[in-house]
């Protein structure tokens, strides 16, 4: 299966994936090994989304293991592969991450401020849909607006929850 996977080019998208998978259940340690070698298969053959997508999935698993440091260094990689591809949606998960980091690592609000900005200004411009994450993605918004007091908090939870209701009433 891996050979056939390896022969499509699939490969680092199923290690990607699993690599998320392995964050979701807790086991960060697999997922950055899972992680790594999507992001190592990726740049070989020069696949800068996926490399930007691993590069989001090894900031998740770093900040899942107190790894601060190296998910902000993980994040700003795969944004600065947005930027480089000229694909702004690409950077919203990944800008979400700083936000966490920032609110993890009690930054300085000048930062949060920033980045939390930036955030909203991608989600207004571009939307969720088609976001690994979406609601993961409202979620960091309005603890970053809530750790800002800022009163925009309110008006993404209603967001959140307006589009969260059509996909509930689906499963």
């Amino acid at each position: 299966l891996l050979q056939a996977l390896a022969m499509t080019g699939a490969l680092p998208t199923v290690l990607v994936n699993l690599a998320l998978h392995a964050h979701h259940l807790g086991d960060d340690h697999l997922a950055q090994s899972y992680g790594r070698q999507a992001l190592a298969l990726s740049q070989e053959g020069n696949n800068l989304h996926m490399q930007s997508y691993a590069w989001t999935v090894l900031g998740h698993a770093a900040c899942g293991l107190s790894a601060l440091g190296a998910a902000a260094a993980a994040y700003t990689s795969a944004i600065h592969l947005a930027q480089q591809m000229n694909t702004p949606f690409l950077m919203i998960e990944p800008l979400a991450g700083l936000v966490r980091v920032d609110l993890a690592s009690a930054k300085s609000l000048p930062s949060l401020h920033d980045h939390v900005n930036r955030l909203l200004a991608l989600v207004t411009q571009h939307g969720v849909t088609g976001l690994e994450e979406p609601f993961r993605v409202y979620l960091t918004c309005y603890q970053g607006l809530q750790a800002l007091a800022d009163p925009r908090a309110a008006e993404i939870l209603q967001t959140a929850y307006r589009q969260l209701i059509p996909r509930a009433l689906q499963i």
